[in-house]
């Protein structure tokens, strides 16, 4: 659980950086999803509310958005987020209304090169715990050598088999079975 004063200081701070667009973007995915907002948010690398008759790149042209209103552009990095923020854009440009951004288009793009790599609305503490478990989890766990039985089985289940390259990834995968029990 979080301090209030920890997030009255991240509110104050984004407010004083001209985060206001982030800001708006973030107090509406919580208000839609709810419990499941940081999981949103961990996903969408960039947000911008552009004039309407700014052309996006990556987008169609400027033609197809033929209104008077703003252009909300959301680059997230995964297909199933994008799909789920376009199944509920309606609601995400209704809470931005009730925030002041009036916003008549929504275009939802997948993020590319170094795009991806851009958080901005991942907790600090949150962005070092899951570079901390993907290091953890490349790390290899020390392999407990097997019993003179175990090597005798594994040599006779993988014997018959004729391709020396499948005999040693077969031997390589039961052993790598055998470490995990």
């Amino acid at each position: 659980m979080r301090k209030l004063g920890e997030s009255i200081n991240e509110l104050m701070a984004a407010l004083a950086a001209g985060d206001d667009v982030n800001v708006a973007w973030r107090n509406a995915v919580e208000a839609v999803y709810k419990d499941a907002a940081q999981m949103v948010l961990d996903h969408v690398n960039a947000v911008y509310i552009m004039a309407a008759d700014e052309v996006v790149k990556g987008a169609t042209t400027k033609a197809s958005h033929t209104g008077t209103g703003a252009q909300l552009v959301v680059y997230a990095d995964d297909s199933l987020i994008r799909s789920d923020l376009d199944a509920r854009q309606e609601f995400l440009k209704m809470k931005l209304k009730e925030q002041g951004e009036h916003v008549e288009t929504f275009k939802i793009l997948p993020s590319r090169f170094e795009m991806k790599a851009h958080h901005p609305f991942r907790r600090a503490e949150e962005d070092g715990a899951v570079e901390r478990a993907a290091r953890a989890s490349r790390e290899e766990t020390p392999r407990t050598p097997l019993s003179p039985e175990e090597e005798a089985a594994l040599e006779a289940s993988v014997g018959a088999v004729e391709s020396p390259t499948v005999r040693r990834a077969l031997e390589r995968a039961i052993r790598a079975d055998k470490n995990r029990i």
